[in-house]
């Protein structure tokens, strides 16, 4: 008995080709995929990293900034004040000016937070870059409250609000329960968290 080949030889090569093309095709596809993602993640935790270094900074910032004003930091600022701006009048209380003088101090720090929101808020979103912003709010709440009660004329309720905004009463390596700086600065800081970078694997299971 005679059997004749059926393989349609032609055909075979065609498809053997075509798996050929698609296996090639699949592995430049995930060696792009494999790559962009790196990528993209060596971006994303470069600027996380960067954002929660800068918000548990404003922890000690703030610290810093909110600390009993020494005397010869008030005198320095009314020698200052009075050199470049003249005498303020005798109801002007340098002590607390000294405060907005010792922020300028902070200078860089400000520099650096302002920088780095466009940043966050390209490759982490609007939430992240909230929480800088919201940093920027507490520097401008202390600003003022040093100029209101600086030029004076604020008593009651208000001058105490004021105060506790410039002065804290616990030791600045340790969070105040009751301090409203110190409660916004820590809910910051945990809100910060969830931008910690996970590690990579992840990436590549999702």
């Amino acid at each position: 008995m005679n059997y004749q080949c059926t393989i349609d030889w032609a055909a075979t090569g065609a498809m053997l080709t075509g798996i050929g093309t698609f296996l090639t095709a699949s592995a430049v596809y995930l060696g792009f995929r494999n790559w962009y993602t790196q990528r993209s993640y060596t971006e994303q935790s470069e600027v996380a990293k960067r954002l929660l270094i800068t918000i548990y900074k404003s922890k000690f910032v703030f610290a810093r900034l909110r600390s009993e004003m020494s005397k010869s930091e008030v005198e320095a600022t009314e020698k200052r004040l009075k050199s470049s701006e003249g005498d303020f009048g005798s109801n002007f209380d340098y002590r607390y000016a000294a405060f907005e003088g010792r922020n300028m101090k902070e200078d860089e720090y400000w520099k650096e937070l302002q920088n780095l929101i466009p940043e966050v808020y390209g490759l982490l979103g609007k939430d992240a870059a909230d929480l800088l912003e919201q940093i920027i709010d507490l520097q401008q709440q202390f600003n003022e409250a040093s100029y209101k009660l600086a030029t004076g004329g604020i008593q009651g309720e208000e001058r105490e609000l004021l105060h506790s905004i410039l002065i804290r009463k616990s030791s600045p390596r340790e969070f105040d329960t009751e301090d409203f700086f110190d409660n916004k600065i820590k809910k910051l800081i945990s809100d910060a968290e969830k931008f910690r970078p996970k590690p990579l694997w992840y990436y590549f299971i999702r």
